[in-house]
C-alpha cells in the first residue's frame, strides 16, 4: 500500500511502496515501509538487494512521460541507491534503461556482478523479455543482453530471480504451463541456458504466479500469486522445502563391484 492513491491507475489501487519485515525463528517482526528517499509518490518496486544488503536496486515509475499517440505514460525504470551509516543515497536511474520502454524487475547475482531485469525494450522477441547487464562499476554497466530464445518468447516473462548463480528462475504466460504466468527453472550454463522447466503445482496454477525467490541454503522461499484463496489480489505465498535422503549403494553392471562417489 501507499499513502498516495493512483488517479490514472487501471484498478483505481494506491501506488505500490517497497515494505521490509525482519525474519526470526519466533515470527516474523512488524512490517515497516523503507525511507522515503526509497519510496517515491509513485510506483516503487520490484527490488534487488546486494548481499550485504547496502545496495538496492529497484524499479519505479520514470520522473518524465513519454507521449504515446494521444496520451502520456510514465515508463518503467531501474534506479539504484546505497546505504551507508543506515542511511540511503538519492536513487538515480540506471543509464541502459531505454526511455521509451519499461524496464524493471531487478534480479541481483549473488556475487554482485550481473543484474537481471525484465524489458520490452525494442529488438526482443515479444512482450516482455528477460536482459542482463555485467555491473563493471558502481554507476557503470555492460550494454543489455538479451537472455535469448531459450529463456525469451513471442509472449511474456518477467520476475527474474537468481538462485546460487547456476539457476535463473523467472515467470511466463507463452512457455507450456496450468494457466496465466506459471513460474519456470533454467541452468545457467557457460554460454547460454537450458530449456527451462516448469515448477509445476503447488508453485504454479491456473491463475498468475510469480516472483519466486528461495534462501540460498534452499530451505524455504516466496513467491506471488493471485490463485483464489488469497486475502487480496496479488498474495505473498511462503513455502519449505522438505528434503528427501536416500540410502544407497551402486553396483557395476558388470563386475557387481560397489561404485565409490557417485552422484545420484
Amino acid at each position: 500500500g501507499s499513502d498516495y492513491v493512483d488517479p490514472y491507475g487501471w484498478d483505481n489501487q494506491p501506488y505500490l511502496d517497497l515494505f521490509q519485515i525482519e525474519l526470526k525463528d519466533s515470527g516474523s517482526t512488524k512490517v515497516q515501509r523503507l525511507p522515503r528517499k526509497i519510496n517515491g509518490k509513485t510506483h516503487d518496486g520490484p527490488a534487488t538487494f546486494s548481499r550485504d544488503g547496502n545496495s538496492i536496486y529497484f524499479t519505479r515509475d520514470a520522473e518524465t512521460s513519454v507521449k504515446q499517440g494521444k496520451m502520456k505514460t510514465y515508463k518503467l525504470k531501474l534506479y539504484s541507491s546505497q546505504r551507508k551509516n543506515s542511511k540511503w543515497s538519492e536513487p538515480k536511474a540506471l543509464t541502459f534503461c531505454d526511455p521509451n520502454s519499461n524496464t524493471g524487475s531487478p534480479a541481483l547475482s549473488d556475487d554482485g556482478k550481473r543484474l537481471y531485469f525484465a524489458s520490452d525494450m525494442p529488438g526482443g522477441f515479444g512482450g516482455t523479455d528477460i536482459y542482463y547487464v555485467d555491473i563493471i562499476g558502481a554507476e557503470n554497466f555492460s550494454a543489455p543482453i538479451n537472455c535469448g530464445p531459450m529463456i525469451n518468447s513471442a509472449g511474456n516473462e518477467n520476475y527474474p530471480f537468481v538462485l546460487n548463480d547456476t539457476v535463473l528462475l523467472f515467470s511466463s504466460d507463452f512457455h507450456p504451463g496450468l494457466g496465466g504466468m506459471d513460474i519456470f527453472s533454467s541452468r545457467i550454463l557457460k554460454v547460454g541456458f537450458k530449456a527451462p522447466v516448469n515448477l509445476g503445482s503447488p508453485f504454479n496454477s491456473n491463475k498468475d504466479d510469480f516472483g519466486y525467490i528461495i534462501e540460498p541454503d534452499n530451505k524455504f522461499g516466496y513467491f506471488v500469486s493471485n490463485r483464489p484463496g488469497g486475502i487480496g489480489d496479488d498474495d505473498i505465498y511462503k513455502f519449505v522445502r522438505k528434503g528427501i535422503v536416500i540410502n544407497a549403494v551402486t553396483f557395476d553392471a558388470v563386475t557387481k563391484e560397489p561404485i565409490k562417489d557417485v552422484r545420484v
